[in-house]
């Protein structure tokens, strides 16, 4: 094959002048572009760059792909056609494969038309990139194409968008009895052509070499997609590709017979919620296979890998070599006849936020950084951040990690239950520089070094631990908790107890004279095989007489990942190194496993100090008071109250109040729901010499870019807005980051972000973005730590519009929304600095100490006089004034409720019991009716929405409109004295609370707040 570098196609492209951005680079498709006056621009397929007529671009780190076997790729960036020339439709009218019956339009005959721009017997002509809608039925095709060996459909030689129904109704699939083998679609041309595929299922291929389902020599995108038992035997089951892009896609009992890849081969992969299931390879990578020049580049998120198996290669799931990124995902019962149960890859892996549980191999059953056949060496690099590897099995070494040659960091993770019938049940490093921190190894099993064997060290390769917690490992020889074989090696604030060998001998550890003790550390038993110094503050035991630091049982206590927490009376706590934790050297860690800052005053001995292992206790306190300059505060403790001032939200969609940080949460679907404040000087903080937004987030997934806060007109106004996991090219560094964009009034833009992976999924996590005019620097917290800082200049940003939590109201990605639970959500007129961020982090559950209304003082009784008589005048005839009608309850009229009708419904009738009148007519039941002071308005109480609201309705049943709208129960509604409001009781803060509001709705402020019940205003 000849080989050729990366290319980019360039085209004419119009775009709105004033958005240009300044030189600067972009990866894409994992290959580094530097764009020349260039804009974000946000397409069918995702973000792109372009500029006003030429998009130019340089390649300045090519990414150069070896030959492996047919197809015969070129290495080509695209930047598809919609992108210039306008869109067409075809309508396919006929499951029929092509010719079909004259006047329909078949699949093939749509591609056909797509491919010439003219019209195929039924089917309309193409023009530019088309869609061809796909409706719902069964496409079977029994033979190949006779213009394209080995494939069912047309070779599409254009940009075409294949639109399905859904994946359950719309079916394309080789037919069961066809005698050729023949995969069903392909873009064969590396030089023209691409496809978007969605909402449709693919089953049944049969390749007789690559790509069983799918041969995509050009950069495609799958949406929604199944693939479902294709075959192919030499590679790529399902798909074999150059560039795809697979997003909510299935993949289930794909298979690659004689080689690799059982469900995609492919260099360049970027996979999001997707699931792969029960798909099999011959040898490497049952679902995900690319290995040639460190070339891979597989970026997956928020998905799935279960039972995925390699007969006889690496990786029962995946098998990378190149720059693998994993974030936010699940592989479970994935088993290889040769290594890594799960993955094997080498050069780079990224893994955080995910699972690797179940899973067996032959030799390392969950994880390898550098460690299968003819992989590793000095450029490998392993990072693992914020996972649970757990039950994971080995015949032979390493039942849960390996890192081989190269270096590699674990943190903030759990490595608990694995098993390896060798050495290294936890953990195995061999060469490699290995640092561990914030970590649990527990209940592992290895002959040699239960929770951890290490070797091979040197002073550029050592393994270091700091503040990690080595517990209930087991050696079937010895060194249950750690084994060190020929190397170097220091620990410090680490706990190495508990843990068991067969023999008897180092149970806890086993370490030559070149293992060093930074100090601060605690052994159960250190006597029989340690040989390594004691050294500052290290608390060690004997077999006569061992510590037992008194821990807990492994389980969640709050964070991402499972710990062990110290227990009342331990003597790690408050005893690990006195320095500021963070600050280098051989000081803790500044956060523990949990996320909670160190250091705590965990003794409560008036003295803040961190505690030795994993794990930092934190005595429970009350609240804290907020710090000054708050001009905001929504708690949602049921409603959207504005608890500092008078800009309470008004709520959208279906959102929820559910249990939250601290007492409630608002819930968001991603759907519809957002939360709104209208424009309001108070929340113009961009005006102020500064500005502060916090809040607690607990979001279920980290690949999607969300908001968080947005000032926006709605109008063409954009103001300051903060998102997660921002993936677009202005700045944002994708899942699991903060992008920071705070658009002054200029409309300028002043972007920044933190490093991607800084969120993790399902667990409580303390947001902070703080700008300080003066200075022009800008920050972004989490957990109370500085992620990202940059300094942005003097500006004013644009902070005048309307304010939305959760919602892009007008822009690129409008509609956009949250997913997630907030709560907390405040802001400052001023940056807040690092100690009162990190004062309201630390008060975790207990929150901000609430204002308390200040009770209306009851008014002292005065004696009235006893009045003078006064004479009686003669009165003076008055004329009698012409009556003004009376309203109905003036009239004495009674409004009541009644079930006549099946249902409660709201009647009205005169004081003498006649001219009974029904008011309202629906389904659900109407109660509680009440007149307003003027008796031309009904409040009352319906269920018609799903949940009992306050309404309000004319006395003759018209304009009847509903006030309140909330997850929860609001009844027994009055007017106020002067008609112009409303108080009622509701339940949305968990119990039953007095609230008021306006007789429009608007203004829902609660009154009472305590444990018990109120009721009856």
């Amino acid at each position: 094959m000849n080989r050729r570098e990366p290319t980019i196609q360039t085209g004419s492209i119009m775009s709105n002048p004033t958005q240009k951005i300044s030189r600067r680079t972009l990866t894409l498709f994992g290959f580094v572009v530097v764009l020349l006056s260039s804009i974000v621009y946000f397409g069918p397929t995702g973000w792109a760059e372009k500029r006003e007529e030429q998009l130019t671009a340089e390649i300045l780190s090519p990414a150069t792909l070896n030959d492996y076997g047919p197809p015969s790729f070129l290495s080509t960036i695209v930047f598809p056609s919609w992108l210039l020339t306008p869109l067409s439709t075809i309508t396919v009218n006929s499951t029929s494969q092509s010719p079909g019956v004259i006047g329909d339009c078949t699949l093939g005959e749509a591609i056909q038309a797509a491919n010439t721009d003219a019209a195929v017997d039924g089917c309309s002509a193409g023009s530019g990139t088309d869609t061809i809608i796909l409706p719902a039925g069964t496409y079977t095709l029994t033979t190949p194409d006779p213009n394209l060996s080995g494939t069912g459909l047309p070779d599409i030689k254009t940009d075409v968008i294949i639109q399905g129904a859904s994946a359950a109704t719309t079916i394309i699939e080789r037919d069961a009895n066809a005698s050729a083998l023949f995969r069903l679609l392909a873009v064969s041309n590396q030089n023209f052509g691409s496809l978007v595929l969605n909402d449709v299922t693919l089953r049944g291929g049969r390749s007789a070499d690559t790509g069983g389902a799918l041969y995509l020599a050009r950069a495609s995108t799958l949406n929604n997609v199944m693939l479902v038992d294709n075959i192919a035997p030499d590679g790529g089951g399902a798909i074999i590709a150059n560039i795809v892009i697979v997003n909510n896609c299935s993949f289930l009992n794909n298979k690659a017979t004689n080689f690799s890849g059982g469900a995609i081969y492919a260099p360049n992969l970027t996979i999001s919620s997707s699931v792969f299931t029960g798909n099999q390879a011959l040898h490497g990578g049952g679902a995900l296979y690319y290995t040639q020049s460190n070339g891979a580049r597989f970026d997956i998120t928020d998905s799935t890998f279960l039972n995925n198996s390699s007969t006889n290669g690496a990786g029962g799931a995946i098998r990378a070599q190149g720059v693998t990124t994993i974030r936010g995902s699940l592989f479970d019962g994935n088993t290889s006849g040769g290594e890594s149960g799960a993955m094997a890859t080498s050069f780079v892996l990224d893994i955080s936020d995910s699972v690797v549980s179940n899973n067996h191999a032959n030799e390392i059953g969950g994880i390898s950084g550098g460690s299968f056949s003819g992989a590793g060496g000095a450029n490998t690099f392993l990072s693992i951040n914020r996972c649970k590897i757990s039950n994971n099995t080995s015949n032979r070494t390493s039942g849960g990690v390996v890192v081989q040659g190269g270096s590699g960091t674990i943190s903030n993770s759990t490595i608990s239950g694995n098993t390896a019938v060798m050495q290294g049940g936890g953990v195995f490093s061999s060469g490699a520089a290995l640092t561990v921190t914030n970590t649990t190894i527990d209940g592992n099993i290895g002959e040699l070094g239960g929770g951890i064997f290490f070797q091979e060290g040197t002073e550029t390769k050592p393994l270091i631990l700091n503040n990690v917690t080595i517990t209930s490992n087991r050696a079937t020889n010895h060194g249950g908790g750690l084994f060190q074989g020929p190397g170097i090696g220091a620990f410090r604030n680490t706990i190495i107890a508990l843990n068991t060998s067969d023999s008897d001998f180092a149970p806890d550890i086993r370490t030559s004279s070149t293992f060093t003790s930074a100090g601060y550390n605690l052994i159960g038993i250190k006597d029989g095989g340690a040989l390594h110094t004691n050294a500052t503050g290290d608390q060690t035991g004997t077999a006569a007489t061992p510590i037992n630091p008194l821990l807990g049982a492994l389980q969640n206590n709050g964070g991402p990942t499972f710990t062990r927490a110290l227990l009342a009376g331990s003597t790690a706590i408050d005893t690990a190194n006195p320095l500021t934790p963070g600050s280098g050297g051989d000081s803790c860690e500044a956060a523990d496993q949990r996320q909670s800052l160190r250091p705590k005053d965990g003794d409560s001995n008036g003295v803040s100090r961190c505690d030795i292992g994993a794990f930092e206790v934190v005595v429970p306190q009350g609240c804290t008071t907020a710090p000054s300059g708050m001009v905001g505060w929504w708690a949602f403790d049921g409603d959207a109250t504005d608890l500092q001032g008078t800009n309470s939200g008004l709520l959208f969609g279906t959102p929820s109040f559910v249990t939250g940080k601290v007492a409630q949460s608002l819930s968001f679907d991603g759907i519809d729901d957002n939360a709104k404040m209208p424009q309001a000087a108070l929340l113009d903080v961009g005006a102020s010499g500064g500005l502060t937004y916090d809040a607690w987030i607990n979001v279920p997934q980290i690949g999607t870019a969300r908001p968080l806060i947005e000032w926006n007109s709605g109008a063409g106004i954009e103001g300051v807005h903060i998102w997660m996991s921002a993936d677009f090219g202005e700045g944002g560094q994708g899942p699991g980051s903060i992008f920071v964009n705070l658009t002054d009034t200029l409309g300028t833009h002043h972007v920044f972000s933190t490093a991607s992976g800084i969120l993790a999924a399902n667990v409580w996590q303390h947001v902070g973005v703080t700008y300080d005019k003066s200075s022009g620097i800008a920050k972004v917290y989490v957990n109370g730590l500085i992620v990202a800082q940059q300094t942005l200049g003097t500006f004013t940003p644009q902070t005048s519009t309307d304010l939305y939590l959760g919602l892009r109201p007008a822009g690129l990605l409008a509609g956009r929304r949250f997913l997630g639970q907030m709560d907390e959500v405040e802001l400052f007129n001023r940056a807040l600095d690092i100690t009162e961020i990190q004062a309201v982090y630390n008060s975790d559950s207990a929150g901000k100490c609430k204002p308390v209304a200040t009770p209306t003082p009851t008014p002292t009784p005065t004696a009235t006089p006893t009045p003078t008589p006064t004479p009686t005048a003669t009165p003076t005839p008055t004329p009698t004034p012409t009556p003004t009608p009376a309203s109905p309850a003036a009239n004495g009229e009674i409004a009541f409720a009644t079930n006549r009708d099946g249902n409660r419904e709201i009647y009205l009738m005169n004081a003498d019991g006649s001219g009974q009148t029904r008011l309202t007519n629906t389904p659900a039941s109407d109660t509680e009716p009440v007149w307003s002071k003027n008796g031309t308005e009904l409040a009352f109480t319906s269920n018609r929405d799903g949940n009992s609201e306050i309404y309000k309705m004319n006395a003759d049943g018209s304009g009847q409109t509903r006030l309140t709208n909330i997850n929860a129960e609001d009844s027994n509604a009055v007017w106020s004295p002067d008609g112009n409001q409303l108080a009622f009781v509701s339940g949305r803060a968990g119990n039953f609370e007095i609230y008021r509001m306006n007789a429009d709705g608007t203004g829902q402020t609660r009154l009472t707040n305590t444990p018990a019940d109120d009721f009856d205003p």
